[in-house]
């Protein structure tokens, strides 16, 4: 599997990957671990935690923000995912 981060853009407030997953035998599940730039944020504090995701350009539920976790399943073909924080 690959995953690809695209320019940091923890300053305005989103990161962005893309998981190329294998094809031949995809996992079941992927979990896409987001790690901000930002030490207060990666403890999991209220300011500045994971507010939202977007999958593919759509809202995306399944994350967790304290973590900063989120939680793919059935992913068989390349997959953008921005993670939205909110202000420090």
């Amino acid at each position: 599997m690959d995953a690809q981060s695209i320019p940091l853009r923890a300053a305005e407030g989103r990161i962005q990957i893309t998981i190329d997953p294998p094809r031949r035998n995809p996992p079941k599940r992927i979990l896409a671990c987001f790690r901000h730039p930002d030490p207060s944020v990666c403890q999991g504090k209220l300011q500045g935690r994971m507010t939202r995701c977007e999958v593919n350009g759509k809202p995306y539920k399944r994350f967790d923000p304290i973590k900063g976790l989120v939680v793919l399943t059935e992913c068989v073909k390349p997959t953008r995912i921005i993670a939205y924080y909110d202000g420090p």
